[in-house]
């Protein structure tokens, strides 16, 4: 078994964010967009040596703006990418446990494929309110809550 600690799973998942260019405050990581903030963070479970991948979509323009740096709790839709991308979650769910067998520069290249070839281009793909609307209807993000009264006027009109 591959001896990794929780220091270098945060480790390998910073290197990759920078990698990617996403912005980095504290520890939380930043794409933007004029009317999307998606951030995302890291959370050590309380139960084993692993993580989960919190994200969540700001909207810009809903409950008076965000602030700059938002944290996941502020969205107005959260998630954790090992959900939002189903196919991958056992693969996802590995990379982030330090008890995993997966070896080091393994885990490095793993996380920063995913997050060049299925992250950012779903940021990307999500950038807009009238995006997220779509997504929130009936495609990748329609079984999640979303926090807030005004965001859900703007996202379920219905």
């Amino acid at each position: 078994m591959t001896e990794t600690t929780s220091k270098e799973v945060r480790a390998a998942f910073a290197a990759c964010m920078k990698r990617a260019g996403v912005e980095r405050k504290g520890a939380l990581w930043y794409v933007r967009s004029s009317e999307v903030i998606v951030v995302f963070s890291l959370q050590k479970s309380q139960y084993a040596a692993s993580f989960y991948w919190n994200v969540g979509f700001c909207l810009t323009t809903v409950d008076g703006g965000h602030e700059r740096y938002p944290r996941p709790n502020d969205a107005h839709i959260r998630a954790r990418a090992e959900g939002m991308f189903a196919a991958e979650e056992q693969h996802i769910s590995a990379l982030l446990d330090a008890e995993s067998d997966v070896p080091p520069e393994e885990r490095r290249e793993g996380l920063c494929h995913f997050i060049s070839e299925r992250v950012l281009p779903f940021c990307a793909d999500a950038s807009t309110v009238d995006a997220l609307r779509e997504m929130v209807a009936s495609g990748p993000l329609a079984h999640l809550p979303i926090w807030s009264d005004e965001a859900r006027d703007v996202l379920d009109p219905l």
